[in-house]
């Protein structure tokens, strides 16, 4: 069972929490994320939100997944997580002759930005571009699908610290690639009124990380890492079993878990 905790006081909260389990969420613990253009915090009630509108999905076991972007990393990794949960994978890449993922997926060409030309009951959109309105694009192209669970790998840079600054605002933080956070954050912004949520590391990636299928929801924190394979959980588990709605959040590993020592 992989570590699922509350956020809102940061790592230490989670991972003191990270034995309860999946059905450990509080109503008096809070998460920050993105709703529009702000960083908002809202607490936990139930299976969502308060304020959201209502929308409610869940996938089965064998049911389609679509992964855009199944050539990078975070796309493989997806894909082979949600082959091993027994899903029916769809690996969109734009040039399935380079696409070196499981090969027990289906492989199609295609593009995020005609998602609509896939028939899946959830997507992973594990996209990701230069260009200022790239994500946005993105965004509005993931809007139209209206009746599907759709999980996004974000970044952390534009996930609120424990104190609500911005990690890509602390002090100290690279600034060079400061257009595509900002990119990054208008895509957020323009995800509209459906069944989304973004996932990313609360930090940065171990690259050469394992799976240990366990994990805390955070605040950003530089300092924390996760692998992709344990990314990959969490983007399974919120398509397998929904926790969060229309927002941001940051996974990253507990002390001890991860690479041994």
């Amino acid at each position: 069972m992989p570590v699922i905790a509350g956020s809102g006081s940061g790592t230490n909260l989670g991972c003191a929490l990270r034995e309860v389990g999946r059905a450990a969420w509080l109503p008096a613990l809070g998460l920050r994320g993105w709703e529009g253009k702000e960083a908002t915090r809202k607490p936990l009630v139930g299976l969502g939100f308060l304020g959201d509108t209502g929308v409610r999905h869940s996938v089965a076991r064998m049911s389609r997944i679509a992964v855009f972007g199944a050539g990078g990393r975070a796309g493989q990794a997806a894909v082979a997580e949600a082959l091993q949960r027994g899903h029916n994978v769809t690996a969109v890449v734009r040039e399935p002759s380079r696409y070196t993922g499981p090969a027990e997926a289906r492989v199609v060409q295609g593009d995020v930005l005609q998602a609509q030309a896939i028939e899946a009951d959830a997507v992973i959109s594990a996209v990701h571009q230069p260009g200022h309105d790239f994500f946005v694009r993105v965004a509005k192209a993931l809007n139209q699908l209206a009746a599907t669970r759709i999980v996004v790998v974000g970044l952390a840079s534009i996930l609120p610290t424990a104190d609500g600054t911005l990690l890509m605002d602390t002090a100290g933080y690279p600034q060079e690639y400061r257009d595509f956070y900002l990119a990054h954050a208008a895509g957020v912004a323009a995800l509209g009124g459906g069944d989304w949520v973004v996932v990313s590391p609360a930090g940065d990636f171990d690259h050469g990380g394992p799976r240990s299928g366990r994990y805390a929801v955070t605040d950003a924190d530089a300092a924390g890492r996760v692998s992709y394979a344990d990314l990959a959980v969490a983007l399974l588990d919120e398509i397998e079993e929904p926790r969060h709605r229309r927002v941001h959040i940051g996974v990253s590993w507990c002390a001890g878990d991860g690479r041994p020592g």
